[in-house]
């Protein structure tokens, strides 16, 4: 009797913990979904942010004739809420690569510029 009633307390005590494992491991997969979520988010933020300074940008030139040395000089062109940071708060650079064209490049995620999850914008 005693092993029996043993026997049954050992195999709740498993269901029990398989079914916290269970639990445990949804809740997990759940959050790792929301964090890659709330990353690709911030990725299309920044990529919409690029869109919109390469258009002020592109104002700037069409009113001064030439592009600006800097992305502080565009401000006056640019449009309310548009930002120099990208979605994790890092300055987005600005390359000119010659009289006519530009770059604008996001560090990315791991906020190392010259890697491949950089974000760039190139006119």
């Amino acid at each position: 009797m005693r092993i029996r009633g043993f026997l049954v307390i050992l195999l709740l005590g498993g269901i029990i913990v398989f079914l916290l494992w269970s639990l445990k491991s949804r809740e997990s997969t759940q959050i790792q979904e929301e964090i890659q979520a709330f990353s690709e988010a911030k990725i299309k933020l920044t990529r919409a942010n690029l869109s919109a300074l390469e258009r002020a940008v592109l104002n700037y030139v069409l009113q001064q004739g030439k592009l600006p040395s800097s992305l502080q000089e565009i401000s006056r062109f640019a449009p309310l809420g548009i930002t120099l940071e990208d979605a994790w708060g890092r300055r987005i650079k600005y390359e000119k690569l010659s009289a006519d064209n530009f770059r604008l490049i996001s560090a990315g995620p791991d906020g190392i510029f010259g890697t491949n999850d950089d974000l760039v914008q190139e006119n």
